[in-house]
């Protein structure tokens, strides 16, 4: 379990990612005249990957050790959906820009 400390933050962190990844959904999802997402959708995938690299950092160093493996296997996987979605944000960015 990670320490006393860092529990308020991640619950913190936790809610604010559902909220956005749930508005993110829903921006995708609404029907929209442009290819292109609003300018809400990138700001919640900001968001989202910005919370995910926070979790990810502050959970590094504090795994216990009965679970580091899989806590780190865990963390790896979101570190790299975190990178996919900034690849994918930079991709419609610079279609954007075109």
């Amino acid at each position: 379990m990670l320490s006393n400390d860092s529990a308020p933050s991640l619950e913190a962190q936790t809610e604010s990612i559902v909220y956005t990844i749930q508005s993110v959904l829903s921006g995708v999802r609404s029907p929209t005249p442009s290819p292109m997402p609003s300018p809400t959708v990138n700001e919640n995938l900001t968001q989202t990957i910005t919370i995910v690299s926070s979790i990810v950092a502050v959970c590094h160093d504090n795994l216990p050790p009965a679970s580091a493996q899989q806590g780190n296997d865990i963390l790896r996987e979101l570190s790299n959906h975190a990178n996919k979605l900034s690849e994918v944000q930079a991709m419609r960015d610079n279609l954007g820009q075109g």
